[in-house]
């Protein structure tokens, strides 16, 4: 015996198939690009590795980045600069990055990439315009003390509950950039965690730019703590699940 369904009853079998078919589209494009110099040894591919959110990990060397187009780019959700003190050098200029944000791509950049005036600026395209700020030269205060700012924000949530941390936390040795943001109300309302070196420096700053995020994390050596690997894991989450 065949039933025959009303519209309301097709309609609500179409909706789930809708439903189940975005969430199918949404774990495909969960790929990320890391931009590495040595994978075998990078601690964030080994945490991107374990992380069931992720589908596809591409590894390229920094030489892609003077080359890294919004073509490219479109292919994965998440760009990820990997650790390195200096950083790699010049990346494509702002407005392909832009784009590829402004579209719903997602970029965590890491110390000294985009924020090292000794990269030289013109050749880095302007990337740091895109956190609202500009390079400026700068002495270097080194810390490993950093204080959350903002616990209510759904990264310190999302996979690992970091919200009940304690404000004060360890962080691998860093110190502030070469950045200068010349609205101070946007970059308090941007920053998450503040460094504890009396410059007001930043170690993680978020900004949302229409679909996309880029996460500056001011993580400058890859022997990171438990608390920085958990805060990773909880970005990648963060991202892979809007």
């Amino acid at each position: 015996m065949k039933l025959k369904l009303n519209q309301n009853q097709i309609n609500d079998i179409l909706f789930k198939k809708i439903e189940e078919l975005e969430e199918k589209i949404k774990y495909l494009n969960n790929n990320v690009l890391l931009v590495s110099k040595d994978k075998k040894n990078s601690v964030l591919y080994k945490l991107l590795k374990q992380n069931s959110c992720i589908n596809k990990i591409c590894v390229f060397e920094p030489n892609i980045l003077p080359d890294l187009t919004e073509n490219i780019l479109s292919k994965y959700k998440i760009l990820i600069y990997d650790i390195c003190n200096c950083g790699f050098g010049r990346t494509k200029s702002k407005d392909e990055i832009k784009n590829y944000v402004s579209k719903g791509g997602n970029v965590i950049v890491t110390h000294d990439h985009w924020t090292y005036l000794a990269n030289g600026y013109l050749e880095m395209n302007g990337c740091i315009e895109l956190l609202g700020a500009r390079l400026v030269q700068q002495s270097y205060t080194h810390v490993t003390k950093a204080k959350i700012l903002k616990k209510e924000h759904p990264i310190f949530k999302v996979f690992y509950d970091l919200s009940s941390e304690n404000n004060n936390i360890n962080v691998s040795d860093t110190h502030k950039t070469d950045t200068f943001y010349n609205n101070i109300d946007e970059y308090n309302r941007d920053l998450l965690i503040e460094l504890e070196d009396g410059k007001h420096g930043e170690y993680l700053l978020i900004k949302e730019i229409e679909r996309g995020k880029i996460i500056f994390w001011n993580v400058g050596k890859p022997d990171i703590n438990e608390f920085e690997k958990k805060l990773f894991i909880n970005g990648l989450s963060w991202i892979c699940e809007k």
